[in-house]
């Protein structure tokens, strides 16, 4: 006997949901005490793919100056990147669009690391309309 699995469609506001949740235990586990072991993530992690491009960390949306018509899709780096962009699109017509990302860096005070922060504005979105988004660097994709 076989089954179909259905990839349920995501839309902005139940990422923007998710994301918030996310945000709250975020908050949560910085409330450990002074003592604390830091949490690391695994090295495989942080270890680049086959086009030599960082792993994409962090990647999540939030609203843009007009929720219903906008969006800011947001990753970070750990190294700097070639051509960071976002393509963008529906679960039926597929990605349609690619937007520019711009990087800003800063400085972590926790561990000394420099981190790129990427910010793919996207605008012209379709209230009440499900969206597919892929994160490009240089060559590579997640």
């Amino acid at each position: 006997m076989r089954h179909r699995c259905r990839v349920p469609e995501l839309d902005r506001r139940t990422a923007l949901r998710a994301a918030g949740i996310g945000a709250v235990a975020s908050l949560a586990s910085s409330a450990l005490p002074a003592n604390a072991s830091p949490l690391v993530a695994p090295d495989l992690l942080r270890q680049t793919g086959p086009s030599g491009a960082p792993p994409v960390l962090g990647l999540h949306s939030t609203f843009g100056d007009d929720p219903s018509r906008q969006a800011v899709l947001s990753w970070i780096t750990d190294s700097p990147v070639r051509r960071p962009r976002v393509r963008l699109g529906t679960p039926t017509g597929g990605f349609g669009h690619t937007v520019d990302a711009d990087t800003t860096t800063y400085l972590d005070a926790a561990s000394g690391r420099e981190i790129l922060v990427h910010h793919a504005p996207a605008a012209g979105l379709r209230p009440d309309t499900g969206y597919i988004y892929q994160v490009r660097q240089g060559d590579a994709r997640s």
